[in-house]
């Protein structure tokens, strides 16, 4: 596996945890953070983030190969 392939692997593999069961659980809480549970916000953070991160992935390589 190339350098770029284990990265995109790590971040395959963080967002993979952070959308299971330890930290669903943390944001499971009958609190609302501008209207919305944190349950709801916690997920679309998530989601957001890793589109975000996959993104400034794919437009800058970590190398030239």
């Amino acid at each position: 596996m190339s350098r770029r392939d284990k990265f995109w692997a790590l971040w395959g593999i963080l967002f993979f945890f952070l959308l299971n069961y330890p930290f669903l659980q943390m944001a499971n809480q009958e609190i609302l953070v501008g209207g919305l549970p944190l349950l709801v916000l916690y997920l679309h953070l998530v989601w957001l983030g890793a589109i975000f991160i996959l993104y400034v992935l794919g437009r800058h390589p970590l190398s030239r190969e």
